[in-house]
């Protein structure tokens, strides 16, 4: 007699579930969400899991895309400045900082809060996209 039984791999994971669940909605699950993981078979769970990830890669993915489009509208204000004036980079980079009334200087809140406020990735400024991972 031969063995029909398939074994499933589940790659779920209750620990992260919370955390995966922010990244695709942007808020931590409710009590009825959690319920109905509770409730749900090791199968359901797996789907319910795999929508989450399609979810959040398709977050990722628009807000990389928002980020793009953020980084082009900063260089293009950065162009415009030196157009106006601004002898060099840093110069049109300070001048933003003082329209946003924030600190200029690398690795510190103001440049963060720049970057915060125009939507572009933490570190951009000085030149190092994504320092935070």
């Amino acid at each position: 007699m031969m063995n029909t039984e398939i074994k499933t791999t589940y790659t779920f994971d209750s620990s992260i579930l919370s955390d995966l669940h922010k990244d695709a909605f942007g808020v931590r699950p409710g009590q009825g969400f959690w319920r109905q993981w509770n409730e749900s078979t090791n199968d359901e769970k797996q789907q319910i899991w795999d929508g989450l990830c399609d979810v959040s890669q398709q977050e990722a993915d628009r807000e990389k895309q928002l980020q793009e489009i953020a980084v082009a509208d900063f260089e293009g204000r950065i162009a415009q400045a030196q157009f106006q004036g601004a002898p060099d980079r840093a110069t049109a980079i300070r001048w933003m900082c003082q329209a946003y009334g924030v600190e200029d200087a690398p690795g510190t809140w103001g440049w963060e809060h720049l970057e915060y406020e125009l939507g572009i990735p933490y570190g951009y400024i000085e030149g190092k996209p994504n320092k935070y991972g």
